[in-house]
């Protein structure tokens, strides 16, 4: 009983298991799980995060879609974005055990608090909220040491940061929430010429005309010219 116990913790089954071998008398560990590289972006139907004039305000979630969004993010344990966008998000760590906010706001709170955060930027030098560090430049080697090392998913966002990340075959997924909307202009989403095959894992409609869909990156993928290219300077914007 209590080698068997001691196999229980040590994370090991018994004689019929992979992980222990009387002839042998080997441990075999499986190798750790490589953490996914997941985009997520608000977008409109005409595939914007935001319209001509900069804004973005017509895809705030309700508390359903929020309440949902959450739960899509309790996966990740690191945030990877662009100035603008982590400028915006910032003010999470002021909500952050707040008891007066409705409880999909508090709940995001601390999902934001928890994870760690990583800002791409040329010109912010020093972060404003825990758990945050900051990138000057955008390695793609740099992430995929991450995404190894990590126990846990990655989060990705700002459009032209995660356009980095898909020249460079990084993404594994990507978490699109569409508005009911056309904006007929403004900040992409995606990157203009950008293909790929992709396969649709999941998808949600809600009672606002809201879709989320979510597609598994499948295929290699390609960006036309006038992109720019892996170790350059990180983008600035949303």
């Amino acid at each position: 009983m209590a080698v068997e116990k001691a196999r229980q913790i040590a994370g090991l089954k018994d004689r019929h298991g992979e992980y222990w071998s009387k002839r042998s008398r080997h441990i075999h560990l499986e190798a750790p799980a490589v953490g996914k590289l997941i985009y997520s972006a608000i977008t409109s139907l005409d595939g914007y995060i935001a319209d001509g004039a900069g804004n973005f305000d017509w895809g705030e979630p309700d508390a359903q879609v929020h309440g949902y969004l959450n739960d899509l993010e309790r996966s990740a344990s690191v945030h990877l974005y662009g100035r603008k966008l982590y400028e915006v998000l910032a003010v999470w760590e002021d909500f952050y055990e707040r008891t007066d906010l409705p409880q999909v706001y508090r709940d995001y709170a601390s999902l934001w608090h928890r994870a760690r955060k990583i800002v791409f930027s040329r010109t912010l030098t020093e972060a404003v909220t825990a758990r945050t560090t900051v990138e000057s430049s955008f390695d793609p080697a740099a992430i995929r040491r991450l995404k190894a090392e990590t126990a846990g998913d990655l989060v990705i966002g700002g459009a032209e940061l995660a356009g980095q990340a898909l020249l460079a075959g990084l993404v594994d997924e990507l978490n699109l929430v569409i508005s009911p909307i056309l904006v007929g202009g403004g900040k992409r989403a995606l990157p203009r010429n950008f293909t790929a095959t992709l396969e649709l894992g999941g998808q949600r409609r809600f009672a606002n005309g809201v879709v989320h869909l979510a597609y598994t990156v499948t295929g290699a993928a390609a960006l036309g010219s006038g992109h720019q290219t892996p170790n350059e300077p990180a983008g600035e914007d949303r």
